[in-house]
C-alpha cells in the first residue's frame, strides 16, 4: 500500500448577485499542493501540527518512507523545497517507527521554523538513539535562516543548553500555537515533579 502525505489548499467562492440581494450556493475547489511518501507507523496526526502557513508559504514536517524527517517549504507560486531536517550521514537519523514519536512544527513571529518530534518520553537518561542525540534536554531544532528550509537547521535540545525548552521526559503529543500578536508557544506532555517512591512516569505527567 501507497502511503502519503497530501498538502491541498480549500477555496470557497461565494457569488453574490447584489441587485438581488441573492446569495448563491458556495462553489468549493481543492488544489493539491504537494505529496510526499511516507511511514505509516510515524505519520502525520491531528494532535500534533506538522504543517503551518505563514506569509503565503506553506511549511511540513514529516519522516519519509526510511524514516528520515524530511522539512518541505511551498511558496505562493508553487515552488517546492525539501530538505532533511538533519542532514547528517555519520550516521544518519531516522526517527521511530511508532507514532508517538510523530514530528510538530511551529513558526514564530520573524519567521523561524521550531521544529520537534521523535521524543515519546524523552529524558537526559535515554540511550536509544544515535550518538549526537543521546541523553539530551529534547529533540528540538530550529531553523538557520527565517522561511527558508535551505538554510538547514540546528539542533537546539542540547542537554543544559541555553536553547533547551524547560521539563523533563517529554511526551510524545506536543504542538505549537501562536497568539494573536504571533508569539510562540508550545506545549506538550512533561515530567511535573522529579522524586517519589512510584514507580513509573505517568502519575508525573502534566500539560
Amino acid at each position: 500500500m501507497d502511503h502519503r502525505i497530501i498538502l491541498a489548499v480549500m477555496v470557497s467562492l461565494q457569488v453574490v448577485n447584489c441587485t438581488e440581494a441573492e446569495v448563491k450556493p458556495e462553489v468549493m475547489t481543492v488544489k493539491t499542493l504537494y505529496t510526499q511518501g511516507m511511514n505509516p507507523k510515524n505519520a502525520v496526526h491531528y494532535l500534533w501540527t506538522p504543517v503551518q502557513h505563514y506569509r503565503g508559504m506553506t511549511f511540513a514536517v514529516c519522516p519519509d518512507v526510511n524514516l528520515r524527517p524530511l522539512v518541505t517549504q511551498i511558496t505562493g507560486k508553487g515552488v517546492i523545497t525539501s530538505v532533511f531536517l538533519d542532514g547528517g550521514t555519520n550516521p544518519v537519523y531516522t526517527a521511530c517507527a511508532d507514532g508517538h514519536f510523530r514530528f510538530t512544527m511551529g513558526i514564530d513571529k520573524n519567521g523561524y521554523l521550531h521544529i520537534i518530534g521523535d521524543m515519546h518520553g524523552y529524558s537526559p537518561w535515554d540511550g536509544n538513539y544515535i550518538d549526537r542525540y543521546q541523553r539530551q534536554s529534547n529533540m528540538y531544532w530550529k531553523s538557520n535562516k527565517a522561511l527558508d528550509v535551505r538554510g538547514g537547521f540546528t539542533f537546539c535540545g542540547g542537554l543544559n543548553s541555553a536553547t533547551r525548552l524547560p521539563g523533563v521526559e517529554f511526551g510524545g503529543d506536543s504542538r505549537f500555537f501562536n497568539d494573536r500578536n504571533g508569539e510562540l508557544f508550545y506545549n506538550s506532555r512533561v515530567r511535573a515533579f522529579k522524586g517519589s517512591n512510584l514507580n513509573g512516569s505517568e502519575p508525573f505527567i502534566a500539560y
